[in-house]
């Protein structure tokens, strides 16, 4: 009963002249032996005349009981070895003692060959799987003697020792739709006066636990005597189950190699995993572990659906419980291989590898074990396997790992990996590596529209660490900027400039010390940029005072550089130079000056009394005093000014750290110093080289190549002869210009302007 399937295909196997022999394999308790019976019976009971007997050898030695729970003794066994199975085989072909094998196999070869073909027979040959490996092969071959005979040849085994589908039909469990009918005659077969009769969707339950095995499912009808049916459910998962279990699989266990039992204990701790995962975990190389694993696929112990390009191998939950509590006698170091799982799965459990979904979370963990073993290819044929297979909308990770993988391989597609990037997006993926991929991907396209709205998406769903966001969102301002202005800061790209330098100042506060260092002089690149372009921009009155204001909002924004505070006094002086009496008529103008006057006056305080030892805060004092003498020649206030101490005024503690990020001892020089240092024969805009000396660039600097004046010198060396210049519009990830090396008589001089 619910067998039909196995035993039509013995029935159109049985007229097949060109087939002799045939192999039932699958696991122990699948119900082989009785598929082979029922065959055999059902042959013997046929009228006609196409064998002359039907033989059962056994090599079985005890059968499990389910009901008792116990093993029974066989009445009879047949065999032991591939030569008392030969000698059962003679006999069963008449022979006698006084024909002399002489313990001569090829003898008795002979005789079985030349006694089937006068004796047609269908022979079972039940559990072969008892012999050693070698002898069942043996046993196996046996069926190559029956070619040009009508003698047939039905093995049954645990161990699939053909690959072929011709010669072996894998039994599996009893079909859901046919288990109701099994289970309700095996109930009628072994009555209770006290199990209450289950129904059809309790069965269907059972039939689960038991993934159709007969002898599971008889186990489990012994403990339905006296218990529920998820009581006995539970129970027999757990240690009312564990003899069954035995009996069904611990003798293929012990038979197996070392590598292939450390190889199945590390899946049953996994539940399933790929050979890379495999070999991560044990150490093993990748041949070693496919070996093990054919070896536990060839005794059904485990399953290996493909992924992608790779076997996804998993136990059963049956396989897996008897496994687990057989783990010393598998693994003598099972402590320290637990510790290495753990530790595995704690690496893959970050906010990356988790996933609700159960096949997008096999992927990507198969994916990354492939990643880490520089298997890109592969890992990306999972990783699109899996897509296909996963309704839309339930894909983000899945393609958010596609993009990353996309800019991994060689070379890498830029254009793929942000096509995945933006559609893992769209799938509501907001995992930190989608966005720092999907950045990277625009990045190197050129894209920086859209990598300020990566940015800016990322910081708004505070996707950590924010402050290295508000640093790429910078990077991203001001590439788009330096892109539409044709590398000058015009008025439209201005606005982006200063959300630019906001945005790094706000990133310096919020990072570690050394990276805020790092990325302070980025800040003040942009800031002198901006003064720049302020400077040259001014026009009126409020032009002036426009950017005397943005010199304080530089300062308080972290950008201590002495030259800021020079550069607000200086802008003041001018003010007051073109501005004259207008300043003392108490009018808007003067509200102004005064205000932004005594803001710069706290800032210039605070510096003071936090680095009472820099050499030039007397210099910065006379600049004040110089500009305070002028301010009084046009205020009436000006008698009530109170010489600056360190007292005047309390530190901002809202200012940035001022004490972390500002040199204690400052080497800067003052940009109001009227020295010019000669300029060196190799010099770099770069203030990360050593070729950087800020004391050249407090004047412009001009370079001719070639005898033509060049206005996008980055670096440029006079005896080599040569210059760097931006590559285009073409920037690393930080916004910074790659550079093209180009030859030629290079001349380098002082531009007549100070900065």
């Amino acid at each position: 009963m619910g067998r039909r399937e196995a035993l039509e295909n013995l029935w159109r196997w049985l007229p097949d002249d060109l087939s002799h022999v045939k192999v039932l394999a699958g696991e122990g308790g699948i119900g082989k032996s009785s598929i082979a019976y029922e065959f055999a019976d059902q042959v013997s009971l046929m009228d006609h005349q196409a064998f002359q007997q039907v033989v059962w050898l056994s090599a079985k030695q005890r059968q499990f009981r389910p009901l008792t729970n116990s093993f029974d003794e066989m009445a009879e066994t047949h065999f032991g070895s591939y030569e008392e199975l030969l000698d059962r085989i003679c006999e069963s072909l008449a022979a006698t003692k006084d024909d002399d094998f002489e313990s001569n196999k090829a003898k008795k070869l002979r005789f079985i060959k030349v006694g089937f073909e006068l004796m047609p027979s269908l022979v079972i040959v039940d559990d072969i799987d008892s012999l050693e490996v070698l002898e069942q092969r043996q046993a196996l071959e046996l069926g190559f003697l029956l070619s040009g005979t009508k003698t047939k040849l039905l093995l049954t085994t645990r161990n699939n020792i053909t690959y072929s589908g011709d010669i072996c039909y894998t039994v599996r469990g009893i079909a859901k739709e046919e288990f109701q009918e099994f289970f309700e005659a095996l109930m009628m077969r072994f009555p209770s006066p006290t199990r209450r009769i289950p129904k059809a969707n309790e069965i269907d339950r059972i039939w689960e636990a038991s993934k159709g095995s007969p002898l599971f499912a008889e186990s489990i009808l012994r403990l339905l005597s006296y218990q529920t049916v998820g009581e006995a459910i539970g129970n027999w998962k757990g240690q009312a189950g564990d003899e069954v279990r035995k009996a069904a699989l611990h003798r293929e266990i012990i038979q197996l190699s070392s590598e292939a039992k450390r190889i199945l204990l590390t899946l049953a701790l996994l539940s399933e995993a790929s050979v890379a995962e495999l070999s991560e975990v044990t150490g093993y190389e990748s041949g070693r572990v496919s070996d093990a694993v054919n070896n536990l696929s060839s005794l059904y112990l485990v399953e290996a659906p493909r992924l992608g390009s790779e076997h996804r191998i998993r136990v059963s939950e049956t396989t897996g419980r008897l496994v687990l509590a057989m783990q010393r006698e598998l693994a003598a170091d099972h402590v320290r291989l637990e510790k290495a799982i753990r530790d595995f799965r704690r690496s893959a459990a970050d906010g990356e590898h988790r996933s609700t979904n159960k096949l997008v979370g096999a992927a990507i963990l198969q994916a990354s074990a492939l990643e880490r073993q520089g298997k890109i290819p592969e890992a990306l044929e999972t990783l699109l396997h899996a897509s296909r297979k996963t309704a839309k909308g339930k894909r983000g990770d899945l393609l958010a790992y596609i993009g990353h993988l996309h800019i991994k391989k060689v070379p890498a597609d830029f254009e793929l990996s942000r096509r995945a990037c933006r559609e893992a997006f769209n799938e509501g993926c907001f995992k930190s590596r989608l966005f720092e991929t999907w950045f990277n991907s625009e990045w190197e396209l050129g894209n920086f529209p859209v990598t300020e709205e990566v940015a800016r998406v990322a910081l708004e769903k505070s996707v950590e660490p924010i402050y290295e966001w508000r640093i790429r969102l910078a990077a991203a301002l001001s590439s788009k900027a330096r892109a539409q202005g044709g590398g000058r800061i015009t008025v439209s790209v201005l606005p982006a400039y200063l959300e630019s330098s906001k945005e790094l100042a706000e990133a310096i506060r919020h990072a570690p010390t050394d990276e805020a260092r790092k990325w302070l002089r980025n800040l003040e690149e942009v800031n002198d940029l901006i003064f720049q372009a302020l400077s040259e921009s001014v026009v009126a009155d409020s032009d002036r005072l426009n950017l005397i204001r943005q010199l304080i909002t530089f300062i308080q924004q972290g950008d201590f550089r002495i030259r800021n505070y020079v550069r607000a006094f200086s802008e003041v002086e001018k003010l007051l130079a073109t501005a004259g009496r207008r300043l003392g008529d108490g009018n808007t103008l003067e509200s102004a000056t005064r205000s932004y006057f005594q803001k710069i006056e706290n800032l210039m305080t605070q510096r003071l009394n936090r680095f009472p030892s820099d050499e030039r805060n007397d210099i910065l004092s006379a600049k004040y005093t110089s500009v305070v003498a002028k301010f009084e020649y046009f205020s009436d206030a000006g008698e009530n000014r109170k010489e600056i101490s360190k007292t005047n005024i309390k530190d901002d503690e809202s200012l940035p750290r001022q004490d972390e990020l500002a040199l204690e001892n400052p080497t800067e020089p003052l940009i109001s110093q009227p020295e010019r240092i000669p300029l060196p024969d190799h010099l770099s805009s770069d203030k990360r080289s050593k070729y950087y000396i800020s004391d050249c660039f407090n004047y412009r600097i001009g370079i001719r190549l070639d005898g033509v004046e060049r206005t996008n010198v980055q670096e440029y060396c006079v005896s080599e002869g040569w210059v760097k210049v931006p590559s285009g519009k073409t920037r690393d990830r930080y916004g910074r210009p790659f550079l093209l090396k180009v030859k030629g008589k290079v001349e380098a001089f002082y531009k007549d302007n100070m900065i």
